[in-house]
């Protein structure tokens, strides 16, 4: 399933793609439906300037529609579905509000974003008159590419009429299954099992191969037997990030290789029934404990991640859409699930981070 630029995504649509390019890239006018009264309809957004805000706009339209409104709906649903059951680092990241939004982000390729640097330290003393030293913090500029990640899926047109009729209602086997590998390719790309990706000078990386993360590669194997082992390797890595400025709060995101250790008794020799996921959340400014299906599965490979904007955010140019267009006369029917829901991990302006990664020799 591939995450490619926006270019290609516009090749891969054909005529679509003028449509878009035609109504400011707004993906309502790819999504047609047949009302009640058997007239075509739309979802615009668009600007009102007596508000200043944009709103949605229900239109007629004579692109052709084959599916009702219940039909977008089902497919939206199932849709939806997969990726909420996917998308563990990225919601865990969008529910703590760290999150940018890019308005009409079809329109755009890459994010541009500035990186400052420190200044020279305050000056300490008895008396302000005498002139500290005065200078600005260095600016440069960076790019953040801005992929979207999409999969297809294809009806006949008679496939669409049996649906009409009655006989046998769509299924959205396709459409939920379309979900799920867009979420497991944005997902891979945020959790570092996909990518890096690059395009426009700029690279996305994820949790485990961020260049500025910090990394301990020598934690020992859980056994069940070592935990305080497993806690001390986690100290001393957020101590790595306190020293690096970075105090908090963290998420720690597991491997599912931690699975059957995290519940089990954390002294198995003890009456104690404290689990080793107890102890790691007792340790302060830990919230939470996430495991990640899209962390490669060896290594016991884990990740404390700051949850402050200055180190992580989701960049989110397009939650997830499902549209349609046709070929061969009308007798193809196809569609595209996407979205552009983007980890962007981000160092501070002495170059450190906030990700700290850990795995097993």
């Amino acid at each position: 399933m591939p995450v490619d630029s926006l270019m290609n995504f516009a090749n891969g649509l054909g005529d679509s793609a003028d449509r878009l390019i035609a109504n400011n890239f707004d993906i309502g006018v790819l999504r047609p439906w047949i009302g009640s009264d058997g007239r075509n309809y739309v979802q615009r957004t668009e600007f009102n300037p007596k508000t200043g805000k944009f709103e949605k706009r229900v239109m007629v339209t004579n692109a052709p529609a084959t599916l009702p409104r219940l039909a977008w709906y089902e497919f939206d649903n199932a849709v939806v579905k997969a990726l909420q059951n996917q998308l563990n680092l990225i919601t865990s990241i969008r529910s703590r509000g760290l999150v940018y939004n890019i308005p009409n982000a079809m329109a755009h390729t890459v994010l541009q974003y500035q990186k400052q640097y420190d200044t020279t330290p305050a000056t300490i003393g008895m008396d302000p008159i005498r002139r500290g030293e005065s200078d600005r913090p260095t600016t440069d500029y960076a790019n953040f590419p801005l992929p979207i990640a999409w999969k297809d899926f294809d009806f006949s047109a008679r496939e669409v009429l049996v649906s009409r009729n009655g006989n046998m209602p769509f299924d959205t086997t396709m459409a939920e299954l379309a979900g799920i590998k867009v979420a497991e390719e944005l997902e891979g790309l945020g959790a570092g099992a996909v990518g890096p990706f690059s395009f426009g000078g700029g690279t996305i990386y994820g949790l485990i191969n961020f260049p500025q993360r910090v990394t301990k590669t020598d934690m020992v194997v859980p056994d069940g037997t070592n935990n305080q082992a497993i806690i001390n390797a986690i100290l001393a890595i957020r101590q790595s990030l306190l020293n690096n400025k970075h105090r908090g709060p963290f998420v720690f995101y597991v491997n599912k290789q931690w699975s059957q250790w995290l519940d089990a008794d954390f002294n198995p020799n003890t009456n104690n029934s404290t689990t080793l996921r107890q102890r790691i959340l007792a340790i302060d400014d830990i919230k939470d404990i996430i495991t990640l299906d899209l962390l490669p599965n060896t290594q016991y490979n884990c990740v404390l991640q700051e949850t402050q904007v200055q180190s992580v955010r989701v960049v989110v140019g397009m939650e997830v859409q499902t549209i349609q267009w046709e070929s061969l006369g009308g007798m193809a029917k196809h569609y595209k699930v996407m979205a552009m829901l983007l980890t962007q991990l981000r160092p501070d302006t002495a170059g450190n981070s906030g990700t700290a990664h850990m795995r097993t020799a």
